[in-house]
C-alpha cells in the first residue's frame, strides 16, 4: 500500500468515527436535565446617592433586590418523571442572602405540573414537576437580595443522570479563536501543497503532512462540536422570555 492510500484510509477512518459518534448520540435515549438562569439587578443600595437610605422587602432590610429567571428543562430523549427525583431539586443561596419569592412564569405544558416553594428560612426554593419529555420544562422567576451569579446553586439528583448540567452559553470566544487557527492552517496548507511536488509531499514531508492533516481535523471537529452543543443546549422557544 502506497502512502497516498494510507493517507486516504486515515482520512476516511476519522470521518467514519466522527460520523458514527454523531449518529449514535443523535438516536440514543438519555435523561439530560439542564438549567440556565439570567440575573437582573432591580435595585442596589450601593449605587444610591441618598444617605441613610433604608429599603425593606417583606419586613427584611436589604441592600439589593434582584430578579432571577431560571429555566429548567429535559434536554434528553428519555422522559424524566417525579419518581426519578431521588434528591429534591432546589435553587439555593448562601446563608447571608434570601430568596423572597418564586413563581412559575412559563411552562411547556400544563400537564408538566411545575411548582416552586420557598423554604421558611428563605435559603432555598424547591422545584417539583410531574414529568418532562424532550425539550419540556419551565421558567421560574425568583426575587432575591443575592446579586452574585456565582452564589446561586441548583442542587438535586435525578435517577439515571450523573448531574444536572448548567447550560452551555458562551462559545463565541472559542469559536472565533479556533476559526482563526483553522483559517491560518488552511492558508499554510494551501501554500504547502501549491509549492511542493507531490512526490516530496508524500515522501520526505509525509510526517509533516500527516501532522497538519490531523491537527486540522481535530480543530475542525472541535468547532463543529462547539456549534452543535450551542444549538443543542439552546433554551426551548416556549420557555424563552
Amino acid at each position: 500500500m502506497n502512502k497516498s492510500s494510507i493517507l486516504m484510509t486515515i482520512v476516511t477512518t476519522l470521518i467514519g468515527i466522527v460520523g458514527s459518534a454523531v449518529v449514535t448520540k443523535k438516536f440514543s435515549k438519555d435523561k439530560n436535565p439542564v438549567w440556565n438562569f439570567k440575573l437582573s439587578v432591580l435595585f442596589s443600595k450601593g449605587i444610591s446617592k441618598i444617605d441613610n437610605l433604608k429599603i425593606t422587602y417583606t419586613g427584611h432590610e436589604i441592600d439589593n433586590l434582584c430578579s432571577v429567571n431560571l429555566t429548567f428543562w429535559n434536554n434528553g430523549k428519555e422522559t424524566i418523571t417525579a419518581n426519578d427525583v431521588v434528591e429534591p431539586i432546589c435553587l439555593c443561596v448562601p446563608q447571608e442572602y434570601n430568596l423572597f419569592n418564586a413563581k412559575v412564569v412559563k411552562a411547556t405544558n400544563e400537564s408538566n405540573e411545575f411548582q416552586v416553594a420557598v423554604s421558611e428560612d428563605r435559603r432555598k426554593a424547591e422545584i417539583t414537576f410531574r414529568y418532562m419529555d424532550y425539550k419540556q420544562g419551565a421558567t421560574i422567576q425568583f426575587l432575591s437580595d443575592c446579586d452574585r451569579v456565582e452564589n446561586y446553586n441548583l442542587q438535586g439528583a435525578i435517577m439515571g443522570c450523573r448531574n444536572i448540567k448548567k447550560q452551555i452559553v458562551d462559545t463565541k470566544k472559542w469559536e472565533s479563536l479556533l476559526s482563526a487557527v483553522v483559517a491560518e492552517g488552511v492558508t499554510v496548507g494551501s501554500l504547502l501543497l501549491s509549492t511542493m511536488p507531490g512526490e516530496e509531499l508524500m515522501g520526505r514531508y509525509f510526517p509533516l503532512t500527516m501532522f497538519i492533516l490531523l491537527l486540522g481535523f481535530v480543530i475542525c471537529t472541535r468547532i463543529v462540536i462547539k456549534q452543535v452543543q450551542e444549538f443543542r443546549y439552546r433554551i426551548p422557544k416556549r420557555l424563552r422570555l
